[in-house]
C-alpha cells in the first residue's frame, strides 16, 4: 500500500520535537562549476539527529508502536549502520530496550554509535543469502518478544522518511528536481509535481533494475561499494512506491562518488559518508545532468547521512 501525504503530515506532526529541522544550504562555486544556469540546494540531512536522515523514520515508527501497543517493551531491527543507530535513538528515547542485528564487516563506528546509542548489537555474516540474516534476527525476536521494525519495508519509517519531503517543499517550493539516494528505498516519496530521481551505486543497482523490469530483482550478490548505507536491497513495498512516484533511477560509479566527497568538504566544509554523496557525484556529471535534468533550474540534492567512518574510509579523502 502506498503512503498518501496526509500520513507523512501526520508523521511529521508527530516527530517534529524530535527532530532538526535541516537546512538547504546552498554554494555558488558547484553552480558554476558543474550545473551552471541552475541553483542546487543541499538539504543536509547529515546534520540530522543521529547523523542521517534515518532517525526520522525510526522515531515516527517507534513513536507510533508505543501508542498503538504500550506494552511493547523491545525492538529489533537488521541494519548495516545508519538505521540501527537511529532507532536505538528512539527506543531508548521512548524507553524500549533495542537489539539490532548487523552484518560482520559494518563499519565499527556506526557500530558503536548503534551502542552509545543504547543498542545490544550482534553481528551476522555477510552472507549473500538474505534468508540466513533474517532467521538471526526472528530467533532474537522470538526469544526476546520483540516487535521488529524494518528499515524499510515500513509504512510507518516510509512516513517518517517522508517528512523530509515536506520540508523541502517548505524550504524550496517551487524546485523542479528532488535526487534522493536509494538503498532500501525509504525516504523516496513524491510530494508534488518536480520530478524525482532516486541515485544508486553502480555496484549495487537492484533498485534500477527493479524500477526498469518492474519486478523486484534484488542483487545476485552482497553489494560491493563503498556506500555502504546503500547495500541494503529494496523491497516490494518500496518498488511500489518507486513505481508510483520516482521518474527515473540513476546510477553512479564509487568513483565519482569519491569525488563528490572530497569537494563537499574541502569547498563546502560538509562532512558527508559516501551515501549521502552519491546525489552530488551525480550532479557533478555533465552527461547525467544534460539527460536527466534539462529543464530544472531549482535542484534539491538530499545529503541523507553524515557518518563517515575516518578509520576505514580515510583513504577516500586522501
Amino acid at each position: 500500500m502506498v503512503v498518501q501525504h496526509e500520513d507523512i503530515k501526520l508523521a511529521l506532526d508527530r516527530i517534529s520535537q524530535h527532530i532538526h529541522r535541516t537546512p538547504c544550504l546552498t554554494s555558488k562555486t558547484f553552480d558554476q562549476n558543474f550545473c551552471p544556469g541552475k541553483l542546487v540546494h543541499f538539504k543536509c540531512e547529515n546534520f540530522q539527529k543521529c547523523g542521517s536522515f534515518k532517525v526520522r523514520g525510526a522515531l515516527n515508527a517507534v513513536m507510533k508502536l508505543k501508542e498503538e501497543q504500550p506494552q511493547v517493551s523491545n525492538v529489533i531491527t537488521l541494519s548495516s549502520g545508519n538505521f540501527g543507530q537511529a532507532l536505538a535513538y528512539a527506543a531508548t528515547s521512548m524507553g524500549l530496550g533495542c537489539y539490532v542485528v548487523c552484518p560482520a564487516n559494518s563499519s565499527q563506528t556506526k557500530k558503536d554509535a548503534a551502542i552509545g546509542y543504547g543498542a545490544h548489537v550482534t553481528e551476522c555474516e555477510p552472507t549473500d543469502d538474505f534468508n540466513a540474516r533474517q532467521m538471526v534476527v526472528h530467533k532474537m525476536k522470538k526469544d526476546l518478544g520483540a516487535v521488529f521494525v524494518h528499515s524499510c519495508a515500513n509504512a510507518d519509517v516510509i512516513c517518517g522518511q517522508g517528512s523530509a519531503g515536506l520540508e523541502i517543499l517548505d524550504q524550496v517550493p517551487d524546485v523542479d528536481a528532488i535526487l534522493v539516494p536509494v538503498g532500501g528505498g525509504g525516504l523516496i516519496r513524491k510530494h508534488s509535481k518536480c520530478k524525482v530521481f532516486a541515485l544508486e551505486p553502480e555496484g549495487a543497482d537492484d533498485a534500477k533494475r527493479s524500477f526498469d523490469s518492474r519486478i523486484l530483482t534484488l542483487n545476485e550478490s552482497y553489494p560491493t561499494t563503498i556506500c555502504d548505507g546503500l547495500r541494503t536491497s529494496i523491497s516490494e513495498i518500496t518498488l511500489e512506491h518507486m513505481l508510483e512516484y520516482v521518474d527515473d533511477v540513476i546510477l553512479v560509479s564509487d568513483a565519482e562518488v569519491k569525488t563528490a566527497i572530497k569537494f563537499l568538504l574541502s569547498r563546502m566544509k560538509i562532512c558527508v559518508e559516501p551515501s549521502g554523496a552519491i546525489g552530488v557525484a551525480a550532479l557533478m556529471n555533465q552527461d547525467i545532468v544534460s539527460k536527466y535534468l534539462h529543464g530544472c533550474e531549482k535542484i534539491v540534492v538530499v545529503l541523507s547521512g553524515g557518518n563517515f567512518d575516518f578509520i576505514s574510509q580515510s583513504h577516500l579523502i586522501g
